[in-house]
């Protein structure tokens, strides 16, 4: 939300890791990581809701990948989602999820 460009945000977040490097992954997870997804591959619509939010602080975000089974492998998750009306539904498990009581929302992997 500050307006830096990534060399400038990396040169910050090397001096915050030196520091204190838990807490890094957990910054990195919500200040690049996340809105870089949604800007890949999020709707215009998804773009323009979630990204100001996300930016200006007013709501945290967290990506969901890992499963008991699989660990971070993501060619091994067995998660998928089933839709429901204009709902998702999750059939599986996740684990080890950075920030998730936090967050606002999730970026769930899931097997397509």
């Amino acid at each position: 939300g500050a307006g830096l460009n990534k060399a400038s945000s990396c040169k910050i977040v090397s001096k915050i890791a030196e520091e204190f490097p838990a807490f890094t992954l957990a910054f990195l997870s919500q200040a690049f990581v996340c809105p870089s997804m949604i800007e890949y591959a999020g709707t215009t619509q998804q773009i323009k809701k979630f990204l100001p939010e996300i930016a200006s602080g007013r709501k945290k975000i967290c990506y969901c990948i890992s499963e008991p089974e699989a660990g971070s492998d993501a060619a091994s998750i067995t998660a998928k989602v089933i839709k429901h009306g204009e709902h998702f539904i999750l059939n599986g498990k996740k684990s080890f999820i950075a920030n998730c009581i936090d967050s606002d929302y999730l970026i769930i992997f899931v097997k397509g």
